[in-house]
């Protein structure tokens, strides 16, 4: 019995690893695993188009402060209109243009505690308080386009492709102000206040829907 055990010892021994194996077959997998993630990245790297990349982010600078200046001017002629509005409209027309649409209908809802005569008022209301920020709006982004017109003198049939897009740009701006019109009535009807504002934004939503292509 003790032979037997004896002379297997060394068959054993032989099969188990030892130390040093392990640790050199871990490093192996390592390097090899090393080399596979070196190989992923090269082509990874040679998937990117770096020509056109770099095509596309030549004018990004430009873009992001062409788009700062719009906003930057659309909100200061917005507040020069409500100045103007200010001084020179009756109180009563001042008070309708530069209402809050959610704090008006939160008064509308606690004098009349139904939701549907609520958002029925707010489209009216709606209208008024819309008419400065869509006009400030629609005032910037056509004198954008025109100062393209008038910058591209070379280009042909430059007339009528002003017309047409200064056109589809008026248009866009009074579907995105009978949607938010007509948003801020269904977010009344649904919750005056928060619903109100959710409404509102509905505008914004389709400006942005009704400007692709511009």
């Amino acid at each position: 019995m003790h032979a037997v055990a004896f002379t297997a010892a060394p068959i054993l021994a032989a099969a188990t690893p030892t130390e040093d194996g392990a640790l050199k077959k871990k490093k192996k997998d390592s390097e090899s695993d090393g080399e596979s993630s070196d190989e992923e990245e090269e082509e990874e790297l040679q998937l990117l188009d770096w020509g056109k990349l770099e095509e596309e982010m030549k004018g990004f600078k430009v873009k992001c402060f062409v788009m700062f200046l719009r906003v930057v001017t659309t909100t200061s002629l917005r507040r020069a209109l409500e100045r103007l509005c200010v001084s020179f409209c009756s109180r009563k027309t001042a008070s309708r243009l530069l209402k809050e649409p959610a704090k008006s209908a939160l008064r509308k809802f606690a004098r009349t505690e139904s939701r549907r005569h609520t958002a029925f008022l707010m489209v009216k209301t709606a209208a008024y308080a819309n008419v400065l920020a869509y006009s400030a709006n629609l005032i910037v982004e056509e004198a954008v386009l025109l100062y393209y017109f008038l910058k591209d003198s070379a280009e042909e049939h430059k007339t009528t492709l002003f017309v047409k897009k200064a056109s589809h740009v008026v248009l866009s701006h009074a579907a995105a102000f009978f949607f938010s019109a007509l948003g801020i009535a269904v977010g009344t009807a649904i919750k005056p206040g928060w619903g109100t504002i959710i409404g509102a934004a509905s505008g914004d939503l389709g400006f942005i829907l009704c400007n692709q292509g511009i």
